[in-house]
C-alpha cells in the first residue's frame, strides 16, 4: 500500500503543466501534461475547425495523432487544413483515415509515437466507455482529445456521456464558439469564426442582433491572425 500524503506533502508536490499563452490560455488555463478533453456540438458549428486550430497550437508540446474517422482523408478536411497552415508543422502531426480502435492503440504502443491524440468521432469508431478507461490506462502520460456529436447541449449518446464525466477539460461547440469548462482555470468562450458567430446571433435573435461583421470575412480565421492567439 502506498505512504499517504499529509497536506504539506501534498501541497509541496510538483505537477507538469503545459505553458499556453493568449487565447489558449483564456480558455483552456493551464492543462498537466496528460490532460483530457472532449470537445462535443452539432453538425455544422465549427468543431472541425477548433480541432484543427488547437491541434496546430498543440504541436508546440509534442507530437499529434488526429484519427479522422468520421471525415477519413477527405476534401472537407483537406480544405480546414490548408485555411489553418498545418504545411508549417507538418513534421509535428499525422492524420489517419478511419483507423480503429484495436489498430490505433497498436501505433500508439510504438516509440515515439505521438504524445497527443485527436480522435473524430466518438460515434463514429463507436467507442465504448470501457475502450476510453483502457486507453487512459494504457497511455497514462498522452494527451487525449475527444470530439463527439451533441444533442441539445449534451454530447450524444451513453460512452461520450461518461466520457465527458471523466476528463478534465470539456468544450461545448455552438455557433462558432467555443465554450470551456476547465479543471485548470481559463474558462472564457474562444470564436472560432467570428463572421459566423455573428450570423448564428443573428438567426438566434432572428435579426435583433446588431453586431458588424468582418470586413472581409473568411470562410475561417487562420489562427494566428486572432488577436492573442498564441
Amino acid at each position: 500500500m502506498a505512504r499517504a500524503l499529509n497536506a504539506n506533502e501534498f501541497l509541496n508536490k510538483q505537477f507538469q503543466v503545459l505553458p499556453f499563452t493568449g487565447s489558449w490560455l483564456s480558455t483552456f488555463g493551464e492543462p498537466e501534461n496528460n490532460f483530457s478533453m472532449i470537445i462535443y456540438g452539432k453538425s455544422g458549428q465549427g468543431k472541425t475547425e477548433l480541432c484543427i486550430m488547437f491541434a496546430k497550437y498543440l504541436t508546440r508540446f509534442g507530437r499529434v495523432l488526429y484519427n479522422s474517422f468520421e471525415q477519413g482523408y477527405s476534401k472537407s478536411l483537406q480544405d480546414a487544413i490548408r485555411r489553418q497552415g498545418l504545411d508549417e508543422v507538418s513534421a509535428h502531426i499525422l492524420f489517419t483515415h478511419k483507423e480503429r480502435y484495436d489498430a490505433m492503440v497498436s501505433r500508439l504502443k510504438k516509440k515515439k509515437s505521438p504524445r497527443i491524440v485527436f480522435i473524430d468521432s466518438v460515434q463514429y469508431i463507436k467507442l465504448a466507455y470501457e475502450q476510453w478507461q483502457e486507453l487512459r490506462n494504457l497511455f497514462p502520460k498522452k494527451m487525449f482529445i475527444m470530439i463527439a456529436h451533441a444533442e441539445g447541449d449534451e454530447p450524444k449518446g451513453g460512452p461520450a456521456k461518461a466520457i465527458e464525466f471523466d476528463v478534465d477539460i470539456k468544450v461545448l461547440v455552438k455557433g462558432y464558439q467555443a465554450h470551456p469548462k476547465s479543471r485548470f482555470g481559463g474558462n472564457e468562450p474562444y470564436t472560432i469564426w467570428e463572421e459566423g458567430f455573428h450570423r448564428w446571433l443573428l438567426r438566434q435573435n432572428k435579426g435583433k442582433h446588431h453586431a458588424t461583421p468582418t470586413a472581409q470575412p473568411q470562410l475561417f480565421p487562420v489562427e494566428e491572425n486572432k488577436k492573442e492567439a498564441v
